[in-house]
Formats: C-alpha cells, structure tokens, sequence
C-alpha cells in the first residue's frame, strides 16, 4: 500500500473476476481517496517473457516482405 498526496493505491495480486468484487467493495464505501489496481503474477512473468524473447527476434528474415510483414506464403 503506497499513499501520496492524500491519495492510497492498492495494489492486488488477483485473478480479473475477484477484482471486481475488491473494486466494487471500495466503490460501495464512497472512498474516493483510494486506487486500487490488480496484477496477475503469471501474467508479469508472460509480459516479460515476450519483451525479453519477442517472437519476432527467431523468425527468418526471409519471412518478411521489404515493408516487415509476413510474406502471404508463409504459414
């Protein structure tokens, strides 16, 4: 929990259905001083899976037109 300016954000590790049920509890209070956020952690280790390993780094360049899309005969 981090609070600045008067402002409280909470940060949940949660799966997107539960956080709704988290969001709307604070929502029913009336607490307008508070932002609350969810992370998934499988979906952080995903997200820097592919910034560190893009698919696009192992495709031949052969694959690609001179605009860098996919030739329309490749699969």
């Amino acid at each position: 929990m981090l609070e600045h300016r008067g402002l409280i954000c909470l940060h949940f590790e949660t799966s997107l259905e539960e956080m709704d049920i988290v969001r709307n509890n604070y929502l029913d209070n009336n607490i307008s001083t508070i932002y609350v956020d969810s992370f998934n952690k499988y979906e952080l280790l995903a997200r820097d899976f592919i910034m560190n390993y893009p698919i696009s780094k192992y495709v031949p360049r052969s694959f690609f037109e001179e605009n860098s899309t996919i030739k329309a005969d490749k699969q």
